[in-house]
């Protein structure tokens, strides 16, 4: 019997998951046809690299029932749990030790688990629109790990395959296109998306709800929809033109083609942020991408074109290229995107002389809470996952 245990000491600060495990590709199902009961079922299989002998797998996992769990080593050989899964609450992670050492090679990860619908604007949660019942994801910077288990830091980026069982009046969306559709049972369709290219978990993103939407194709042939509340598809017509333009311009800009075939912008009606820019799948709150051609004044016009070039241009930077871990988030966030917004602004509508703003709108903004006492540099030491969403202000946002 295999009793002592042999796992590596890692280099890597306890609040960090080792890079003794790597994942390369994600294959989840989520099955949301309780949607009015607000749970959720899933189940997952994560191929991994392990680089050294170990007896477990520390992964992260947040107010998810880990229901079943199994690993088949690259012979097929399947290996034996030590006991049921423990957590470490503090640092948000799920242990899982085996009987048998885990020798380098690869190897996949099998996870059945189930969860709640939550109303706290993060993770996998509840929209309302009027009567309607949704649901939508916002797993940045650290919230995947409530919706499925994962290795929810930055840089463990993976491909994604993603297959979601939901009513088939509700529209459902991920970041890639569908890939096929099948009936399920109780009134349910299957869909099945497109894998990804590799990313990072706070990325990924799915969307079910009652939406109307409407199309256009930029230069490069590159399908842009804007999905609105049923009504409302109209008032996505200022941001589509805008992301119509600033696309190809990035592009251009950039010298690389956007990644995806598709770009789907989201108005959610409950959203805490002002946009998430999920890969293929953008999110956002309905004042930040809807505009009312005949009550919405200029200002507003130029508040939904600056938040779409900014989103749009994490589709380079930020999603394609991506920071190790969220100490540099301002490289992310201001140091590029908040900058290169006015940029494409200016190109797509330089009737709004918008560099005028910037200093106003970016630079004066930031001024004032750096000059307070509690002010903070731009890199920040990250210590425990609750303190990630503290470095989201105006400073990261703006100083850089």
């Amino acid at each position: 019997n295999f009793t002592r245990s042999i796992t590596k000491v890692s280099n890597a600060p306890i609040h960090r998951l080792s890079t003794n495990i790597i994942p390369s590709h994600y294959r989840l199902y989520i099955d949301a046809s309780q949607l009015e009961e607000l749970i959720f079922q899933g189940t997952l299989d994560i191929d991994i690299q392990i680089k050294e002998i170990t007896d477990e797998i520390i992964l992260n996992s947040v107010n998810l029932n880990i229901t079943q769990i199994g690993f088949q080593d690259n012979n097929f050989t399947s290996i034996i749990l030590n006991g049921s899964v423990k957590f470490n609450q503090e640092y948000e992670q799920a242990i899982i030790k085996f009987h048998q050492p885990l020798n380098p090679g690869n190897g996949r990860l099998y996870l059945s688990f189930n969860g709640k619908i939550n109303d706290q604007l993060n993770g996998f949660y509840r929209t309302q629109s009027g009567d309607s019942l949704g649901a939508c994801t916002q797993f940045e910077p650290g919230y995947a790990r409530q919706a499925f288990p994962c290795f929810d830091e930055p840089s463990f980026k993976a491909n994604f395959t993603i297959t979601i069982r939901s009513h088939k009046n509700l529209t459902t969306l991920s970041n890639m296109p569908v890939k096929s559709k099948s009936n399920g049972e109780n009134d349910t369709y299957v869909y099945e998306f497109e894998t990804t290219p590799i990313m990072s978990t706070y990325l990924v993103a799915y969307v079910i709800g009652y939406y109307d939407y409407i199309e256009t194709r930029d230069i490069n042939n590159v399908l842009i929809r804007v999905y609105t509340s049923i009504g409302k598809q109209n008032q996505g017509s200022f941001a589509l033109k805008t992301a119509a333009k600033i696309l190809p311009f990035y592009a251009d800009y950039f010298g690389i083609k956007y990644p995806l075939s598709k770009l789907d912008m989201v108005a959610v009606s409950d959203f805490g942020s002002g946009a998430m820019e999920n890969w293929g799948l953008v999110t956002y709150r309905e004042t930040y991408l809807l505009v009312n051609g005949h009550t919405s004044p200029q200002k507003t016009k130029q508040d939904v074109s600056l938040v779409v070039a900014h989103e749009l241009a994490h589709q380079w930077f930020g999603n394609l290229v991506t920071m190790q871990w969220w100490n540099d988030l301002w490289l992310n966030e201001d140091n590029f995107a908040s900058w290169i917004e006015f940029l494409a602004v200016d190109y797509v509508y330089p009737e709004f002389d918008i560099w005028t703003q910037f200093v106003s709108d970016t630079l004066a903004t930031c001024m004032v809470p750096d000059a307070l006492h509690n002010s903070h540099p731009i890199e920040m030491s990250i210590e425990k996952p609750t303190e990630i969403d503290e470095i989201f202000d105006e400073i990261t946002y703006g100083k850089g």
